[in-house]
């Protein structure tokens, strides 16, 4: 999913701000349509945690072990893998396969942004 919204991303600035395709777009709406793959993915990090974290506990709970310290660790270690790779692939892409690092600062902001604004 990811990668759709990174080629999304790339799709949506050549086709209306490099080609210009629309002139009579107005700039506002261009900025804009700057930030949508950005939120889109930022989004889908926090609803994507959401899933991962519920199919971990069902798994660690189909897993029935005998002491809650063993299944508090291997529950740790389900969330903790799911959340590493749900938050920090897309970045990990864009930073060494994609080399923009003017992309990765947007990435950053805004899921910092994002973030923020779901923990309050």
């Amino acid at each position: 999913t990811t990668y759709n919204l990174l080629r999304l991303d790339y799709a949506a600035k050549e086709i209306l701000i490099t080609n210009n395709e629309y002139p009579n777009l107005p700039n506002f709406i261009k900025k804009l349509l700057n930030y949508v793959p950005e939120v889109l993915l930022a989004l889908s990090i926090v609803v994507f945690d959401k899933i991962y974290t519920s199919i971990a506990e069902r798994l660690t709970d189909w897993e029935n072990y005998k002491f809650m310290n063993s299944h508090g660790n291997a529950l740790m270690a389900k969330l903790i893998t799911f959340r590493v790779f749900n938050s920090y692939h897309a970045l990990f892409y864009i930073a060494f396969v994609l080399r923009d690092l003017e992309l990765l600062e947007v990435r950053l902001m805004n899921l910092m942004i994002v973030q923020q604004i779901k923990s309050n």
